[in-house]
């Protein structure tokens, strides 16, 4: 997917300097900005997923953490479990 959006971005780029080779300085420096906006955006769109699928496998990690707990809480006697809130 990265690979695509670099391929787009590099054919948007030659693109916008063909169409700005007879434009001012400040508008093809706009463009540029806009080209590499783009570009950053592909990387924080991959950081994004990454970090939703990290927060995916803690939510399962503590869903699991959370039952066995509670497992182990029930298997305790009352006297133990008395005891052990004072």
């Amino acid at each position: 997917m990265d690979a695509v959006y670099r391929a787009q971005a590099d054919h948007l780029r030659e693109a916008l300097k063909r169409l700005s080779a007879d434009a001012e300085g400040p508008t093809e420096r706009l463009l540029m900005q806009c080209i590499e906006a783009y570009e950053r955006e592909t990387a924080l769109l991959a950081q994004i997923e990454t970090l939703r699928s990290e927060n995916s496998r803690l939510k399962e990690q503590v869903r699991k953490l959370r039952g066995a707990a509670t497992n182990k809480e029930s298997s305790m006697s009352s006297r133990l479990r008395d005891a052990l809130r004072e």
